[in-house]
């Protein structure tokens, strides 16, 4: 079960344990051209408590971070999660299109928690479309929002005129319920798409090393960042050789 604590906010902590004491958890994937963002959610194997602590460890080129984002907590044998209790303003940000599940994890609990991705982002219909559209071909996808971000710059002052009572009126919200979460979980966990997505993302990664980030600002160089992804991809069970397809 996936719920959401509101009395409680992620918060930056540092970590002094050994990453073997860590198990992953799930990790989540952002392509963008500038500066990828790749999320791994680690939980500490050698908490002896009933609640066990979610870290995010954060990775983008020109910044990394770790936070406690969540709890979980275990049934009573000890051995397998019951539910998972996320703080308050976790989910929020770009909707992921890479979502990778760790053992730990069953697929009940990793699909509600897509769907939870799903129901709090604003932007979640419009990147349904465009998955939709571009199943299989992030590459061809991110080009077109790119495109289209580009294009309603042009459109901006006009739609703002035009849609200003509309806007002000009408609940986002709405937009999210005419979503298919169970139909837009499926496109996002096919193998074919998290496959194609983890091979965008490394090249976003490692082109905007190359391209857009000064050399002085980069936190984490491509083969540091392969390795650290080829560590979670084992633990997510990714098939490693059909990237090299």
């Amino acid at each position: 079960m996936i719920t959401i604590d509101h009395t409680k906010e992620c918060k930056e902590v540092e970590l002094s344990k050994n990453a073997n004491e860590f198990e992953v958890l799930f990790a989540t994937g952002i392509v963008n051209p500038n500066g990828p963002t790749f999320n791994v959610y680690y939980i500490d194997m050698s908490a002896n408590s009933e609640a066990t602590g979610v870290f995010q460890v954060t990775i983008h080129p020109a910044d990394d971070s770790i936070q406690n984002v969540a709890t979980v907590n275990w049934d009573s044998s000890g051995e397998s999660l019951a539910g998972i209790n996320f703080y308050s303003d976790f989910f929020g940000g770009s909707l992921p299109t890479l979502f990778m599940k760790g053992d730990l994890l069953k697929k009940e609990m990793f699909h509600q928690i897509i769907s939870t991705y799903i129901d709090f982002n604003d932007d979640s219909l419009k990147t349904y479309n465009y998955v939709k559209q571009y199943e299989g071909k992030p590459y061809q996808r991110v080009s077109a929002e790119m495109r289209d971000a580009y294009g309603s710059i042009t459109r901006k002052k006009t739609e703002q005129k035009n849609n200003f009572f509309k806007k002000l009126f009408t609940s986002k919200r709405n937009e999210v319920k005419q979503v298919d979460n169970k139909h837009f979980i499926k496109l996002l966990t096919n193998e074919l798409n998290v496959i194609e997505e983890i091979k965008a993302l490394l090249m976003a990664y490692n082109g905007a090393i190359e391209n857009v980030i000064p050399a002085g600002m980069v936190q984490l160089d491509f083969k540091a960042f392969i390795n650290v992804f080829t560590h979670v991809a084992i633990q997510c069970n990714i098939d490693l050789n059909k990237l090299q397809k």
